[in-house]
């Protein structure tokens, strides 16, 4: 019977072996030490991978996302700001979330109003309540902090006939004050 870190050993070595350079197979081995709380050894995945095959948005995405995980916010936006020309269309919600983060915390709030304004519409009546509020209510800060308090404001109005939660239309009140 072969441990589960045997099996990683396993697959690293022989993906590095026989130059893999399906993404699929990399990303698996990730998923499955992210999955185990290896952080630190996904990451090492994703740096091996882009060391051996080169980078691309979908590695640093994935490397985004883990040095996120590790709390690590300064080489997250280091790898953040090695991104070209990202689509929005390829990234996860949870990728679009960091990077959306990110953003806010730099004060790049244009770039950080894009990236909740396309999260708001991914909303769906699976989403739960509290990420819906988060989104509408950072998409309308973002909008605040550009100077359009009528843009906020709306949002948060208009945030709130759609969903009726309670916590939007106390920031709208909130902001409007």
């Amino acid at each position: 019977q072969k441990s589960p870190e045997q099996a990683e050993t396993f697959m690293l070595d022989y993906l590095q072996r026989h130059a893999i350079t399906d993404m699929t197979l990399w990303k698996y081995l990730a998923d499955w030490q992210v999955g185990q709380k290896r952080l630190t050894q996904a990451l090492q995945t994703w740096q091996q991978h882009e060391a051996t095959f080169g980078a691309s948005n979908q590695t640093r995405l994935a490397r985004l996302q883990v040095l996120w995980e590790l709390k690590d916010k300064e080489q997250a936006k280091a790898v953040m700001a090695s991104l070209e020309n990202p689509v929005l269309a390829e990234m996860t919600p949870y990728q679009l979330e960091i990077l959306a983060e990110l953003h806010w915390q730099n004060k790049d709030y244009a770039q950080a109003q894009q990236y909740y304004s396309h999260l708001v519409q991914t909303i769906t009546e699976k989403t739960p309540v509290a990420t819906r509020t988060s989104y509408y209510t950072r998409l309308a800060e973002t909008q605040k902090e550009q100077g359009d308090d009528p843009g906020a404001l709306q949002t948060l109005q208009s945030a709130w006939q759609a969903t009726h939660e309670p916590d939007l239309l106390l920031n709208a009140l909130q902001m409007a004050m």
